[in-house]
């Protein structure tokens, strides 16, 4: 009889476990991927950025958060057992491969300055990659399914190592990095399409290099042909004396090199850099001189490069705090650049971009106009307002109006100046050159052509060995007529002052000669000073010495030989 009651008594359903151990297997990934790559990669970069660190914080954060959460309860709501297992596996190998792939694995592609990369050539890097996540996959979800909860506790405390890792090197660099220095003012697009009957107009398009300037023209491309460049001569052989932006922007705006013999253990230059820049503007009389000559001043370019700039003589500068115009756009692109760092070598293409992106979705708070920022999307801005609203001409002025476009240094433009996901920087320095072309247009159109000076030309070139010399220099002079001509003078930026004041004084000795000044069919040596990141990153060039801010090379006869030597080398 109490067998029988034994038998028909309801068993007991055994309570579930909540598996409360996985959550530190959820924290790895999350760290690995929201955290890490973003901190990392601000505090390398900080003078591209126009925000604090503080800004960081809060979309890093709240992506780990989020993705934390979603982790935790998939992992809750699964069944016991293998399910959960394979589970807890796949989170590991996702997390640790994601730290792996940051730190050894991924290829020195060169700077995140828009340049683009060429995917090919990491072919190699690309198999060790695929390679290590299959087995970053495979092994732990193998062991994990023979041995269980003995591989899980391993796996939890490889995680919380790993994670603790990435934490600490946070910390460290958020202690060891030196501030970067914020601009007390803001670059703004206020008149950048005034005009008026005397005009000094600058286009610089990054990175159009001499080389791709002429095979637009062997195409057969509109918008670089003899009758586009009807009036303009073309300096075929330049140096710019310093690459990339950092180095190049600076000799145009003040005709003053970078000193190589500056050392520093930072990338960026902050300590010797913006005390280089206040020398620079400080020695350079051109912007005095433009304003005693009753010229308005607009230079628009970002505000790095434009520390020391005599502030009371431009007209476009703003003042206040900056702030987050577009959130969800600035998240997107600080998750797009955490793919770029941590996915498979494979993927890395559909992610890749500039941290100048970041600054787009900036704006200053308390002002109502737009906020100069260097990208194609301002590029567009400024095109959009250039065929739809026109120049903005006053009688009576004189205006010198500095413009910095994205030129060549990346790829979402077409020919037509619209958005294009995978074009080409062939194509899209088409469509500048359109965009300026319209400008000369319109300058025709109100009949103040013949009165204004107009220079097209690059802050540097493009790539030969790394070191981005040969910039495209064309020029109109201020009431020139003459076919499209070509002049082999061996010029640099640093003549450059020269060649503006020579526009608007009858006396610029004091500049020193002009690119008008030089002789043709002579052979100097040029100098050229580039970061050293960009050597380090593009591992062409050896031997140079790795304590020096900034390298030098001496290039000898025609810029078009490409012949160089390097002059700083490392110490025996």
């Amino acid at each position: 009889m109490d067998e029988n009651k034994q038998e028909n008594q309801p068993v007991k359903k055994e309570k579930r476990k909540l598996p409360w151990g996985y959550l530190l297997l959820a924290v790895l990934p999350c760290i690995s991927f929201f955290v890490f790559p973003a901190f990392s990669l601000y505090y390398k970069n900080t003078g591209d950025f126009a925000f604090g660190a503080s800004t960081i914080i809060t979309y890093a954060l709240t992506g780990c958060a989020a993705v934390f959460i979603i982790l935790s309860v998939i992992a809750f709501l699964l069944p016991q057992k293998k399910g959960l297992w394979i589970f807890s596996s796949l989170t590991f190998s996702a997390g640790f491969g994601l730290y792996i792939q940051y730190n050894f694995l991924n290829p020195k592609v060169g700077t995140l300055d828009g340049t683009m990369i060429d995917w090919s050539a990491y072919t190699k890097n690309g198999v060790i990659s695929l390679a290590f996540w299959l087995v970053c996959i495979i092994v732990p979800l193998v062991l994990t399914l023979k041995w269980k909860e003995k591989c899980l506790t391993v796996l939890k405390l490889l995680s919380v190592c790993v994670a603790g890792i990435e934490v600490a090197t946070v910390v460290t660099l958020m202690l060891t990095t030196p501030k970067a220095t914020q601009s007390a003012f803001s670059v703004t697009n206020a008149n950048r399409l005034n005009v008026s009957d005397e005009n000094i107009v600058v286009f610089v398009l990054d990175t159009v290099d001499e080389e791709l300037f002429r095979q637009l023209r062997a195409d057969g491309n509109p918008e670089v042909s003899d009758e586009a460049l009807t009036d303009f001569i073309s300096f075929n052989n330049c140096i710019s004396g310093g690459s990339p932006t950092l180095f190049g922007l600076p000799i145009l705006l003040t005709g003053q090199q970078y000193e190589e013999t500056k050392e520093t253990d930072g990338d960026y230059l902050a300590e010797v850099y913006n005390p280089y820049l206040a020398d620079a503007f400080g020695n350079c009389a051109l912007y005095q001189d433009l304003h005693d000559n009753g010229y308005q001043i607009g230079i628009y370019t970002d505000a790095m490069y434009l520390q020391g700039c005599p502030e009371d003589l431009l007209d476009n500068l703003g003042y206040g705090q900056w702030s987050i115009s577009n959130k969800t756009g600035f998240a997107k692109t600080l998750y797009k650049f955490c793919a770029f760092l941590t996915f498979p070598q494979q993927l890395k293409q559909y992610f890749w971009g500039y941290t100048a992106e970041f600054n787009q979705w900036m704006t200053l708070k308390k002002y109502d106009g737009s906020v100069y920022n260097w990208s194609t999307g301002n590029d567009v801005s400024y095109y959009k307002e250039l065929t739809q609203d026109g120049l903005n001409y006053t009688q009576g002025e004189k205006n010198f109006r500095f413009y910095h476009f994205t030129g060549a240094h990346s790829y979402d433009l077409n020919e037509n100046m619209q958005f294009e996901k995978n074009s080409t920087p062939t194509r899209q320095t088409r469509g500048e050159f359109m965009m300026v072309e319209t400008y000369i247009q319109q300058l025709k159109d109100l009949g103040v052509y013949d009165n204004t000076t107009i220079v097209i030309t690059a802050d540097h070139g493009d790539r030969h060995d790394q070191v981005y010399a040969q910039p495209t220099v064309l020029i109109k002079p201020r009431n020139y007529h003459g076919a499209f001509s070509e002049n082999n003078a061996p010029i640099q930026f640093m003549q450059f002052p020269a060649t503006l004041a020579s526009e608007f004084l009858s006396d610029y000795s004091s500049y020193g000669p002009g690119y008008f000044d030089i002789q043709q069919n002579t052979e100097i040596d040029r100098t050229q000073i580039v970061h050293r990141p960009l050597l380090e990153n593009g591992d062409v060039i050896h031997g140079y010495n790795p304590t020096k801010s900034a390298i030098e090379f001496i290039f000898h006869g025609n810029a078009n030989d490409n012949n160089f030597d390097l002059v700083d080398k490392a110490a025996n």
